[in-house]
Order: structure tokens, then C-alpha cells, then sequence
């Protein structure tokens, strides 16, 4: 039997095409992390959309909602592919996969790439539900500030 689950959570965190010039190119966790005091620099935005991959009302029952940003920048381009759930009056997930890749590598140099996936998750029975009022029950960008953290890893694509 397939285990449903009903409320749409993917551990999806982002895939490389099936080209011949990414089949030798693998994820290595790494220490480096993305600088958002970087991405915080008042610059250009030469391109910014966002796309909502699916969303449900989970039959009355909260929001599932799947969706990617992306915002590209003289000096760079960003990405973030979000998961947000909450399920009134049970829990709240987020599972995010960042992306950011600086223009400024040497010419005969690949690129860099990393990728930063980060899952938090809290459980609202009981005493937790305190902390989450207001829009931090409806916006998934103040819930992440709040939300305990239970995964976090940071990858750099390395092209052999």
C-alpha cells in the first residue's frame, strides 16, 4: 500500500538537468554559506519573479503551498524554492532550498553554486501555538524567523 500523504509535503530540494554537462556534476556539503549581507546590498534587480508551483487549502483545513522565487542581480542570481504548511491548530513546516551563484568567478573558472536546504517544523498542540499569532500563522517569511530549525545543510555544486 502507498502511505498518502494529504498534506502535499515534498522532500524535493532541487535536481540538475539530465544533460551530458551536468551528469558530472555532484553536491558537496560544504562550511561555506550563502552571504546575505551580499544579497542585502542595495543594487539592480534586473530580473525578480515568483511562481507558485501548487497550493491547496487543504480541504478547509490550513495551506499547502509550494513556490520559487528567483532574483537576479548585477552581481549575482538568487533562488529560493519554498514548502509552507500549516495545518490549523496542528503544525507548522517549512522546507526551503536556497540557491545563489556570484558573477565574479575567473573566466576559465566554473562557476559557483551553492545550495542551502533548510527544514523547520513545529508542532502547535500544547504550549507552542503561544508563539505563532497574527501573521506568523499566515506568512510563511515571519513563521521561518520563529520556527525551531531541524535540518539545515549547505551544499557547493562541484562540475568535474
Amino acid at each position: 500500500m502507498v502511505k498518502y500523504d494529504w498534506t502535499y509535503t515534498t522532500r524535493y530540494q532541487g535536481t540538475l538537468d539530465e544533460s551530458e554537462a551536468s551528469a558530472a556534476a555532484q553536491w558537496s556539503e560544504t562550511t561555506d554559506r550563502i552571504d546575505r549581507a551580499r544579497l542585502s546590498v542595495q543594487e539592480p534587480i534586473l530580473f525578480f519573479d515568483e511562481v507558485v508551483l501548487y497550493e491547496s487549502e487543504l480541504d478547509d483545513n490550513g495551506v499547502a503551498r509550494m513556490s520559487v522565487k528567483v532574483r537576479v542581480m548585477p552581481s549575482g542570481w538568487y533562488a529560493i524554492l519554498r514548502f509552507w504548511l500549516r495545518v490549523d491548530g496542528t503544525l507548522l513546516r517549512m522546507r526551503d532550498s536556497r540557491f545563489y551563484c556570484p558573477f565574479e568567478s575567473a573566466p576559465e573558472a566554473p562557476p559557483t553554486l551553492l545550495r542551502e536546504v533548510c527544514y523547520k517544523e513545529e508542532s502547535l498542540i500544547g504550549g507552542a501555538a503561544a508563539k505563532y499569532h497574527g501573521e506568523a500563522m499566515t506568512n510563511a517569511d515571519i513563521a521561518q524567523q520563529l520556527l525551531p530549525t531541524k535540518k539545515e545543510v549547505t551544499e557547493r555544486l562541484i562540475a568535474s
